[in-house]
């Protein structure tokens, strides 16, 4: 079980596979997990003697190829940057990203200072080593660096109206959280960021194949957004 803190954080750099389906989330799923989230805070502030009323959000499937590395460390994780290929996650791990960038950029309207933890879930590394905490494919990745990921990129949009149906639901979930964080001030925001840092919690799952992904995919897959026949399909062929 690991904090989001930890799971955006050095030395993990999280890749969408080939395989994945593209972004599936529209403003109804990724509007509950706020909610459940600020509920989850203000039950956090409510509790008696300080109790802390964490939030989990699943289980998480990767697969690590550094199968040496698997097998030989523990948690945290330390050592060089490594790739975990997400199998069953990447839902939510874009949401939270499209929510971190949000948290970013209203700050950096208001001048403020972003709460300290948010660049690092966003970007690892510095300078010509940098790259992005998690790894989108294809266009899609392209499409998240322009107008959620990058410095300021939440406040653009897109000239060509002509997106995809992953591209407007991205739109779609960044633009209901600015609509839903903007009157809040700095510090509100920041708590909000500090709970999803260090009290939101899930499950991590690492495998170093393929295969052996798959059939515990098979099982985990019961809860969420429910796949499509073809996602279905195509999971079974490849």
């Amino acid at each position: 079980s690991v904090r989001l803190g930890q799971l955006f954080a050095d030395p993990l750099l999280i890749e969408a596979a080939s395989y994945q389906r593209s972004y599936a989330w529209t403003a109804h799923e990724a509007g509950r997990l706020l909610d459940d989230v600020t509920s989850a805070m203000e039950a956090e502030g409510e509790g008696e003697g300080g109790d802390s009323a964490d939030y989990f959000l699943g289980t998480m499937l990767f697969i690590d190829a550094d199968r040496a590395a698997l097998h030989r460390d523990g948690w945290p994780l330390v050592g060089p940057a490594r790739g975990f290929e997400v199998v069953d996650g990447l839902q939510r791990l874009t949401t939270l990203t499209i929510l971190f960038c949000v948290l970013r950029d209203l700050d950096v309207e208001e001048h403020a200072t972003p709460h300290a933890g948010l660049p690092n879930t966003i970007r690892a590394g510095a300078g010509s080593s940098e790259r992005p905490r998690l790894m989108l494919r294809g266009t899609d990745e392209k499409f998240f660096q322009a107008y959620v990921r990058g410095p300021g990129a939440c406040r653009s949009m897109p000239e060509d109206d002509r997106l995809s149906p992953a591209e407007q639901r991205i739109l779609e979930v960044r633009e209901h959280y600015l609509a839903a964080l903007v009157d809040l001030d700095a510090a509100q925001r920041h708590r909000i960021a500090e709970f999803l840092l260090e009290h939101c919690a899930v499950v991590l799952v690492a495998t170093v194949g393929i295969d052996r992904a798959h059939r515990m995919f098979m099982v985990l897959n019961d809860t969420g957004k429910p796949l499509a026949r073809n996602d279905i399909l195509k999971a079974e062929l490849l």
